[in-house]
């Protein structure tokens, strides 16, 4: 399997998110040639595309609105359709616990958004 390629990013995609501004404009998979709906039975296609989503800045809104809409097609915030229907039932907004932002969790226990939790994993691998 060969490297997921990304185009470079405009320097305004490094900073967070504007108010106002469409967040998927935000999304690694805007500047990606991979496919972000591969075949269910296509594992190395699927795994490809997850890592598109891996420290892309919007996946708690991608998943949110994944969610809301009902869209079980293809891979949104690094999650497959069955994935995303699977926790879908289990999703509660809830606040980050270190900057207070409401996001939708991917897991019962996640305490912090993504961009906090990129940041607290990266503060906590330099001890």
């Amino acid at each position: 399997m060969t490297a997921p390629t990304l185009t470079p990013k405009p320097a305004a995609r490094l900073y967070p998110h504007t108010p106002g501004r469409n967040w998927r404009l935000d999304g690694n998979c805007l500047s990606t040639d991979v496919d972000m709906h591969p075949e269910l039975r296509d594992q190395p296609g699927i795994a490809e595309a997850k890592a598109i989503c891996a420290g892309c800045p919007v996946t708690d809104k991608c998943l949110t609105s994944a969610v809301k809409v009902g869209d079980w097609e293809g891979i949104r915030a690094g999650l497959t359709g069955p994935e995303r229907r699977a926790l879908a039932g289990t999703m509660a907004d809830r606040a980050c616990v270190d900057c207070g932002t409401t996001y939708t969790p991917r897991t019962k226990v996640q305490q912090r958004c993504s961009p906090c939790s990129h940041t607290h994993n990266h503060l906590r691998d330099r001890r």
